[in-house]
């Protein structure tokens, strides 16, 4: 309940798709706000694997076509991943 706005977005892949091709998804997971289990709510194919280069941007990158209309913030791993880093940055 704490967090129920709180979403998550990761890469899912590579997923052996019926022809025997490979490919990745990016997934948005968010809460089941009264079971308060894990939920799909979005489910995107990408055209090919999207870690093609340095892997830290991509991956923030990838999680922009869930983003219409809200802000969003990433933590970078310069920053240790401690909740108290984001609260340095400035608010838009």
């Amino acid at each position: 309940e704490e967090f129920a706005h709180l979403h998550v977005a990761y890469v899912e892949g590579p997923v052996k798709e019926a022809d025997g091709s490979e490919a990745y998804y990016s997934v948005l997971l968010g809460t089941n706000r009264v079971t308060g289990e894990d939920v799909v709510r979005f489910k995107v194919k990408l055209p090919g694997n999207p870690i093609i280069g340095e892997g830290k941007p991509e991956n923030q990158n990838h999680a922009v076509i869930f983003t219409r209309g809200e802000c969003l913030q990433t933590l970078d791993m310069n920053q240790d991943n401690y909740m108290g880093e984001s609260y340095k940055m400035r608010n838009l």
